[in-house]
């Protein structure tokens, strides 16, 4: 949940500056919180896959199962 609560802190303001304080995107999202997003993008990334993986697996071994006790 911290992610997100993050990302859309500042999602707004990276859109379209903080025109307020007359800043623009740029200004707004530093290098460091791009790469910072960046990386928490990879890992969510690399869950989500070993979770299709880990389903699909399953899905696997299920079709498999079904597979043999209906030959037998």
């Amino acid at each position: 949940m911290r992610i997100k609560q993050n990302f859309c802190q500042k999602r707004e303001l990276s859109l379209y500056g903080g025109e307020e304080a007359f800043l623009a995107p740029e200004e707004v999202i530093s290098k460091k919180d791009a790469k910072d997003a960046t990386l928490r993008a990879e890992k969510t990334y690399g869950l989500c896959e070993k979770l299709v993986l880990e389903i699909e697996k399953k899905q696997v071994n299920h079709d498999t199962m079904i597979s043999i006790v209906r030959f037998l």
